[in-house]
């Protein structure tokens, strides 16, 4: 089972690789894919289940497959690495 549905299939197969918890119960997250053409993404999921896409990684300078843990300060900035590819920043 996806993590959520979107446009009527799964929006992810791939479990959750991380989470961190903002303000008004949402989390953000970020998940990698095994099908060709996807390369990850961060999201947000709201505590009532509403999930949306912050970014989606093309491997075309932003990297792909995201990695570790995500960070961050105090601005709302979102710092996390990517396993091929440069760390990144997302101001959602």
């Amino acid at each position: 089972m996806g993590l959520c549905r979107w446009r009527g299939k799964s929006c992810r197969r791939e479990a959750p690789l991380s989470a961190a918890k903002r303000a008004a119960g949402r989390y953000d997250g970020t998940t990698g894919s095994q099908d060709p053409g996807d390369y990850g993404t961060v999201f947000s999921i709201t505590k009532t289940g509403v999930f949306s896409v912050i970014h989606s990684f093309s491997n075309t300078g932003d990297g792909a497959q995201p990695t570790g843990n995500l960070v961050r300060d105090s601005a709302g900035v979102i710092y996390g690495g990517t396993a091929y590819g440069p760390a990144f920043k997302i101001k959602p």
